[in-house]
């Protein structure tokens, strides 16, 4: 199963501890899809710390809405079902 992961939180090095232990699956095909930054709201940044980053893709880029809103989204795709899933969380 390919998995498409895009999120502001995973900036945080601890956070991404997770997606290593979700890539030790062999079916998955893990991608991370996170900004080089995060721009809190009171204006401090928390720059990308890549500590955990083992068994899976990471893809660094501005994302347009840093410091409006959090969001993470995944994205499944599952070649034995044909099937496409998306889940969203604000």
């Amino acid at each position: 199963m390919r998995v498409l992961m895009l999120s502001k939180a995973l900036v945080a090095g601890t956070s991404q501890r997770k997606l290593e232990e979700l890539a030790k699956f062999p079916d998955v095909q893990l991608t991370l899809v996170t900004p080089p930054y995060w721009q809190h709201d009171n204006g401090t940044r928390q720059i990308l710390e890549k500590l955990y980053t083992t068994g899976y893709r990471m893809i660094v880029t501005p994302c347009p809405a840093m410091g409006t809103t959090t969001c993470t989204t995944i994205l499944t795709w599952d070649k034995s079902c044909k099937r496409y899933s998306q889940k969203s969380y604000t």
